[in-house]
């Protein structure tokens, strides 16, 4: 997670590494196993891997995210070239080094609910990563016994080595709840914004140009947001639903589909949504006729003629 590069952090991408970051606080607090334990845990993390890149869409799906999470977040890099005696940016070091960050990377973007959320993230420099790794893995790996033995120690080094003070249950529980309610309200703040943003409509009078079954013809755009608008084309000829048309907009060509239409007007649903800006703009180039149309002999115009 903290290895992907993104250009912003949104509510949501902030909230998922807020909470992965603290799993792997809590697991990284245990004492460093020895070399065999750690090999064994990337065996799993790569043979996970693999199996996700092969068939995703299995009914373990959840359960090999959810084990990959916890692999990933009980190791570091350092653990990791201990454990095959390998440099940070040279030879197979970098090789594991790469690994354990496109790891993280696709623990970012696998959603729980959709297998199919992992597939872009098995480029061919991810593929090419993971079939060095596993190449190395194959001359590394220790004997069941040894690894036996070295989860054993592990066990043993916990309950003798010194443990930092617990932290209490109810300051735990009371910080996780508090982030839980942190995390909730900034996704429905935003899914509030981007709702109103999206759906709220511009009324307009903008007079321009549509082409459709091999005709240009005169409209006038009635209103008009970043996902559609509203036509008045010529009176009594209906353009059909699911027609293709295209409009002249700020004098650039702009594909849509009509979803409704009357004997006056049509809706059209862009195939390309609108920027803000550019919706912004249509309303301010349409803000002097506006003014002007509703002043007639000194009183508001009343309707659209």
């Amino acid at each position: 997670m903290l290895a992907a590069a993104v250009h912003h952090d949104s509510p949501m991408r902030q909230f998922l590494s807020m909470i992965l970051l603290i799993c792997a606080v809590s697991l990284a607090a245990r004492p460093a196993a020895a070399n065999c334990f750690v090999l064994a845990q990337v065996d799993q993390m790569h043979q996970l891997q693999l199996g996700l890149l092969h068939d995703a869409d299995t009914p373990f799906f959840r359960d090999d995210v959810r084990r990959l999470r916890t692999l990933a977040g009980g190791l570091s890099t350092p653990q990791i070239l201990r454990a095959v005696d390998g440099g940070n940016w040279t030879g197979h070091g970098a090789d594991f080094r790469r690994f354990l960050a496109n790891t993280l990377v696709l623990l970012d973007m696998a959603s729980l609910d959709d297998p199919a959320s992992v597939k872009p993230h098995f480029s061919a420099p991810v593929r090419a990563n993971l079939q060095r790794v596993g190449s190395h893995i194959a001359g590394l790996r220790c004997t069941p016994d040894q690894i036996i033995a070295a989860r054993d120690a592990l066990l043993a080094a916990n309950q003798t080595s010194p443990l930092p003070p617990p932290v209490p249950p109810a300051l735990f529980w009371s910080a996780i709840l508090l982030l839980l309610i942190w995390g909730a309200r900034q996704l429905l703040r935003l899914r509030i914004v981007r709702h109103r943003r999206r759906s709220t409509r511009h009324p307009l009078r903008y007079s321009t140009r549509g082409w459709w079954d091999d005709n240009i013809e005169p409209i006038t755009l009635l209103d008009i947001n970043r996902t559609g608008t509203r036509l008045r084309h010529r009176s009594g000829r209906p353009l059909p639903k699911g027609a293709q048309v295209d409009l002249d907009i700020q004098r650039k060509w702009t594909k849509g589909i009509i979803v409704w239409s009357d004997e006056e007007s049509s809706g059209v649903l862009f195939q390309d949504r609108l920027t803000f800006g550019k919706v912004n703009r249509l309303r301010q180039e349409d803000a002097p006729q506006k003014r002007q149309r509703q002043k007639q002999n000194g009183a508001p115009k009343d309707a659209i003629s």
